[in-house]
């Protein structure tokens, strides 16, 4: 559906035809933005679109970011909007899974282009060009759980005590590539 929109919204951009098939385009962008609203879920701080009409499951990432960016360019006014961009901001991650700690969740090229550009439509819209953030980024494995004897290190070494005696988590190899 925001796929639709956004194509329309496009073409009446683009259109050097009468008025009056802009404003049809215009009423078509506004009823399939309605419509997506209609399917958006709240929970708690963030809100996604569900995959259809009385459905509970969201839809893909990449379906959330264009809704998103249907609902910026559209013009669309609605407090729910700000809970969509902080489900598309989150990258809708589901929650780690208690027994396996975090999990990281990793969304394609084409996912992360969407959101970023979506985003960004956000925020312009919205005045917010002054980003808090903070960036975490990893890549390949630690030195230390590549080195010989690494298992050692693995199995609690990496405690070290403070000045007052007791025991930190810090790790020694933390920071390391």
């Amino acid at each position: 559906q925001a796929r639709v929109g956004l194509t329309l919204l496009a073409a009446g951009k683009t259109s050097s035809s009468s008025s009056s098939s802009n404003s049809y385009n215009s009423s078509e962008v506004g009823a399939i933005a309605s419509r997506l609203l209609s399917n958006v879920r709240v929970g708690g701080r963030t809100a996604y679109v569900a995959t259809g009409d009385g459905e509970r499951g969201a839809a893909a990432l990449s379906e959330q970011s264009l809704a998103l960016m249907l609902f910026v360019r559209s013009g669309t006014d609605n407090p729910l909007i700000q809970k969509v961009a902080a489900w598309v901001g989150q990258g809708a991650a589901p929650p780690p899974i208690p027994a396996f700690g975090t999990v990281a969740v990793s969304s394609s090229p084409w996912e992360s282009a969407l959101r970023g550009a979506a985003l960004t439509a956000y925020d312009a819209a919205t005045s917010s060009t002054t980003p808090d953030l903070a960036l975490t980024a990893v890549a390949g494995v630690p030195a230390a759980a590549t080195a010989p004897g690494a298992a050692n290190t693995a199995a609690g070494s990496n405690k070290s005590s403070s000045s007052n005696g007791r025991s930190s988590n810090a790790s020694s190899s933390r920071g390391r590539l």
